[in-house]
């Protein structure tokens, strides 16, 4: 689970910004230690903690690759607690990412934690549509 706190600049009036909002989010781990969640998760972020499925204990993370137009974004422990992080997952396999995308009326999965959720939620349907861009 990734707690977030994000502050919204304001553009016309850089001296200002709007109230600190605090939102959730899930991801997965990657290979080389990284975590891919959604880039909306993070926006504007100004603190991430990660807090791995089942345990009270919060880690600092930051952003290392943000891809709005995509909406995913790619977050790295911090240095000072990642050890102790990586620790909670012993030999767990990193996500698998295809090369390909689905194919039609395939039977897909969606994992995370529901808007307001705190345990892990999973989604079973059938893909419907496809759109690529070439």
């Amino acid at each position: 689970l990734l707690e977030v706190v994000s502050i919204l600049w304001i553009p016309l009036c850089p001296w200002t910004r709007t109230q600190q909002v605090s939102s959730s989010g899930s991801g997965f781990i990657l290979e080389g230690k990284r975590i891919l969640t959604n880039a909306h998760v993070v926006a504007n972020a100004i603190d991430i903690r990660v807090r791995p499925h089942g345990s009270p204990k919060r880690y600092a993370a930051k952003v290392t690759t943000y891809g709005p137009d995509v909406d995913l974004a790619v977050i790295e422990i911090e240095d000072s607690v990642a050890d102790d992080f990586w620790k909670n997952f012993g030999d767990i396999r990193p996500v698998e990412l295809s090369n390909s995308l689905p194919a039609l009326q395939e039977t897909v999965q969606a994992l995370g934690f529901p808007t307001g959720g705190r345990t892990i939620c999973v989604t079973e349907g059938v893909v419907s549509r496809v759109d690529s861009i070439e």
